[in-house]
């Protein structure tokens, strides 16, 4: 390979998680087909409406609805079935609770009061040597306008099923150690200080809460442990490197094994790993024209979402 590869931290979470779907991906390019209803479709129009509400100003609320409408109109033209429109429906309950949630919660904590919020910041950022860039989009970048360092928010929304696990599996990804690098190698000489998740719970029925609807997680420790990090993620990304070297072109490539875990019964891929190492023509056969292919990076491509 001659020219440099882009990682971002899903990339190099897919990395860690398993081989073969980082190279079914990553390498191959195949993607589920994108839906417009379920937890990923709510949770990606409310991220949508929260940093265009840090651009505009407009209430949450009211963008989150007219996303919803588009998506709604898009359902009824394609003649989806009765059970996909149910299920966006109780999406966009769901999803407009979660913005009242977080912009009453913004009004009442006053969380940002002292920083200059900048939305949607996309930086990229050479590494091994110019053999990789690495790529992030930051929800808020947070420049304290007292002394100018800076710290990283990422909106999240989660179903309070996943309540008891959502900060361990935080603080252990690489997500937000990603995002400081780059603001550290973006803005040398600055001071990167904390990272901030803002964890925002999905719920119907509010009224039925016993805890707060929005969290504010910290993950400590972050100035001191840059360096390492650094290091670690450059070994991560040294390895992809070694991997798609030695596999070029190939198919499907046994190699690529799989790594079993309580997660595969979520994988967007558990159907063609089933088949692979028993049948790969018909695994070949299943992803030629079950998935779709990329654009991998999309959201990283200026002026898209």
């Amino acid at each position: 390979m001659t020219d440099p590869i882009r990682i971002s931290h899903s990339d190099i979470a897919q990395w860690l998680r398993c081989r073969r779907l980082f190279d079914w991906q990553y390498r191959k390019e195949f993607m589920t087909d994108e839906r417009l209803w379920g937890p990923r479709a709510c949770g990606f129009r409310v991220h949508l409406a929260l940093e265009a509400f840090h651009k505009t100003g407009e209430t949450p609320a009211d963008i989150h609805q007219r996303l919803a409408a588009i998506d709604e109109a898009a359902l009824v033209a394609q003649g989806a079935p009765g059970w996909a429109l149910d299920e966006l429906y109780s999406d966009i309950v769901v999803g407009r609770n979660c913005c009242i949630a977080y912009y009453d919660w913004l009004g009442s904590e006053g969380p940002y009061d002292g920083y200059l919020i900048e939305p949607e910041v996309t930086l990229e950022a050479p590494i091994l040597g110019g053999r990789a860039i690495l790529i992030g989009k930051v929800d808020l970048k947070l420049t304290r306008a007292s002394d100018g360092w800076i710290a990283v928010d990422d909106f999240k929304t989660a179903s309070v099923s996943s309540r008891t696990n959502v900060m361990a599996n935080l603080e252990k990804s690489y997500q937000h150690y990603v995002y400081q690098l780059l603001m550290a190698l973006n803005f040398p000489g600055t001071v990167i200080s904390e990272a901030l998740y803002t964890v925002i719970w999905k719920m119907k029925n509010p009224a039925r809460a016993s805890y707060p609807l929005v969290e504010r997680i910290r993950v400590p420790g972050l100035a001191s442990a840059l360096p390492i990090k650094k290091a670690q993620i450059e070994e991560i990304v040294s390895d992809m490197l070694e991997f798609l070297n030695r596999h070029g072109s190939s198919d499907l490539d046994p190699r690529a094994y799989p790594t079993p875990a309580d997660s595969c019964r979520w994988c967007d891929m558990r159907l063609p790993c089933g088949l692979a190492d028993e049948n790969p023509a018909g695994a070949v056969a299943l992803l030629t024209t079950e998935y779709r292919h990329g654009p991998r990076h999309a959201r990283y491509a200026p002026g898209e979402e």
